[in-house]
């Protein structure tokens, strides 16, 4: 083995910032997987046409699985949300 082919196969900072770089993402990616859930959530605000918020009205989530808590009452700043529903609900 010469010189020349010695010293081409040394690591240099580059390669290995990229190989340590490689390695955090590959160490990440369940993480992000892990963070991924089977089901959805929708939230929403009820107001009238001035923009006012609307406190104790009954809203009902059309599309969902009967039975399946698909209406919800909004809160006293109109706030409503419909949680862990069903992918396609």
């Amino acid at each position: 083995m010469n010189r020349k082919s010695l010293v081409a196969a040394r690591p240099t900072a580059r390669n290995a910032w990229r190989f340590l770089l490689l390695g955090l993402l590959v160490l990440a990616l369940p993480l992000a997987a892990a963070a991924q859930t089977g089901t959805g959530r929708i939230t929403g605000v009820v107001t009238d046409t001035t923009g006012g918020v609307l406190p104790g009205v009954t809203v009902t989530l059309k599309g969902a699985t009967p039975g399946a808590g698909n209406t919800t009452v909004t809160d006293a700043s109109g706030k409503y949300a419909f949680d862990k529903l069903a992918p396609g609900a």
